[in-house]
């Protein structure tokens, strides 16, 4: 008898599996947030929002905030349920044209390091006097996306979206394409106010 109960105990202590119908634990893949993201729909900019050169619709679900210790023409859309920031800055153009657009090709090169590629694309509206060019940065950069319209002679301003989280563009891709999207129709919608 002492036998049989030796025999089992090694059977349970060296091989559990045998005698539980536990299975061996499998790591569960990471997982990230869902987030429920906002109709679209688009107000323009009010007189009280801005006391800027330019005027442009924006997305409902975007709060208007100034930046602190900045003229009062800067502002920044931020879109408290995506945690991002678009940080929009005026220059009155009164130094090189070229100097001011290289500048910004530069803010968004800086980012190349750690970018897959970087997507330039030209906007040109000649009725309404403005042009410019946008930086669609994919990778993992702290910023994902950078414009700049200008009338080439008077006014310019550069648009910088920043995603308050560590930047893992995989997760954050979903994100970013739908403020781009906000970005693109504030694009199209803006004029020079005068």
């Amino acid at each position: 008898m002492k036998h049989k109960i030796f025999i089992l105990f090694l059977l349970i202590y060296f091989f559990p599996s045998c005698v539980s119908p536990e299975t061996k634990p499998i790591p569960k893949p990471k997982s990230y947030y869902r987030i429920d993201y906002p109709d679209k729909n688009y107000i323009p900019l009010l007189k009280n929002e801005n006391n800027s050169p330019y005027l442009f619709e924006r997305p409902s679900y975007s709060q208007v905030a100034k930046i602190p210790g900045s003229p009062d023409e800067d502002m920044v859309l931020v879109f408290p349920e995506l945690k991002a920031d678009l940080i929009i800055k005026y220059i009155k153009i009164d130094t090189s044209f070229n100097s001011l657009t290289e500048k910004v090709k530069s803010d968004a090169y800086y980012h190349s390091f750690k970018a897959n590629a970087i997507d330039e694309k030209v906007f040109s509206n000649p009725n309404s006097n403005i042009y410019g060019i946008t930086y669609e940065i994919t990778g993992n950069s702290a910023c994902n996306y950078l414009f700049y319209l200008s009338d080439s002679i008077n006014h310019m301003i550069t648009g910088e979206l920043l995603i308050q989280s560590k930047p893992n563009y995989d997760s954050l891709k979903p994100t970013i394409d739908f403020i781009k999207s906000d970005i693109v129709h504030l694009i199209e919608t803006f004029e020079w106010n005068k």
